[in-house]
Order: structure tokens, then C-alpha cells, then sequence
């Protein structure tokens, strides 16, 4: 069996730096033509587009029963109106 470390000893420091040079190069083509293929195929996607949007502020009227308290401490209920709104699409 051999010894792994006497191996990579006996390489060459310049050929072993090249080597992982080339190795890191074939690996980033790799992920450049992946890259290139994924963009290919969502130039080619079809998307339907909102070509326009509008929104309709209108008003909204509620009544809201209330409890109201005079100057002498007594409670009064009375029904007022309440105006928000309501946005349509």
C-alpha cells in the first residue's frame, strides 16, 4: 500500500499548483455553461403581464352604536356614522 503523503511529496510543487489551477478552471466552465443554459431557457419563458392596474378609493359608511356620558355622569347611547374607505381593483 502506498504512503498518500510520499506521494504528493514527490510531486512537483509548480505541476501540483497548475494542476489545481486547471482543476478550479474545468470546474467554474462547468458552472458558466450551467449558468448560460438556465439563462437560454428563461430567455425563452413565456409570462403573462398585468399590462395595467387600477385602484378605486370610495368611501364606506358605518354606523357604530356608542355610549356617551354628559356633564352630570349620565350615559347617553346614541348611533353615529363612520366614514372609512374600501379600495377596489
Amino acid at each position: 500500500m502506498a504512503n498518500v503523503g510520499r506521494e504528493l511529496l514527490d510531486v512537483p510543487f509548480p505541476q501540483m499548483i497548475m494542476n489545481l489551477a486547471f482543476a478550479i478552471a474545468k470546474g467554474q466552465l462547468a458552472l458558466d455553461r450551467t449558468s448560460l443554459s438556465t439563462a437560454r431557457q428563461l430567455a425563452r419563458e413565456k409570462v403573462m403581464l398585468i399590462q395595467e392596474m387600477q385602484e378605486i378609493i370610495e368611501p364606506d359608511f358605518r354606523t357604530v352604536d356608542v355610549t356617551i356620558k354628559d356633564k352630570d355622569g349620565a350615559d347617553h347611547k346614541e348611533t353615529i356614522v363612520v366614514t372609512g374607505a374600501r379600495i377596489k381593483f
